[in-house]
């Protein structure tokens, strides 16, 4: 019969179990691992929830938001509140950044361009827009910043 600190034939002592401490590269090993892939699933759940547009030159309907601008917009909030800046598909399938000024019982956006000067449509044109037409409320601008004239100094 063996004893506790016996094995086999020969007497060696067993090792006590060994306690694990704090191993700091242990653990910056396992955050080094851990953050690529909390970085993909939080890009993809920012780019499921938000996104952004550029104003595309030639839209004036906004004069606060120049052309060339870019915009984060929030893609998953609700009805939007009137005063708003929105993205929205228009009848004639293009998009446009236009304000909110009054939201329907049935969630139907009516919108209205800023600009008097504007030949872009608004609702005046093409009545209220169904509320699938949102494609995103203006959360944040990027202004664009002025071009330097070609050849100037």
């Amino acid at each position: 019969m063996l004893s506790p600190t016996m094995t086999g034939d020969t007497a060696k002592p067993l090792e006590p179990p060994r306690r694990r401490g704090f191993d700091p590269a242990r653990l910056g090993r396992t955050i080094r691992r851990a953050t690529l892939p909390l970085a993909i699933v939080a890009a993809i759940v920012f780019f499921q929830c938000f996104g952004s547009m550029r104003v595309p030159e030639g839209m004036d309907s906004m004069p606060d938001i120049p052309p060339g601008s870019l915009c984060l917009i929030d893609k998953r909030s609700g009805p939007p509140r009137p005063g708003k800046e929105v993205f929205v598909a228009v009848p004639d399938g293009g998009t446009l950044l236009t304000r909110v000024v009054a939201v329907g019982a049935d969630g139907s956006l009516r919108v209205q361009n800023d600009s008097p000067t504007t030949r872009l449509p608004d609702s005046d044109q093409f009545g209220d827009l169904p509320a699938t037409a949102l494609r995103g409320v203006v959360m944040v601008v990027f202004a664009a910043t002025a071009k330097a004239p070609a050849g100037g100094r």
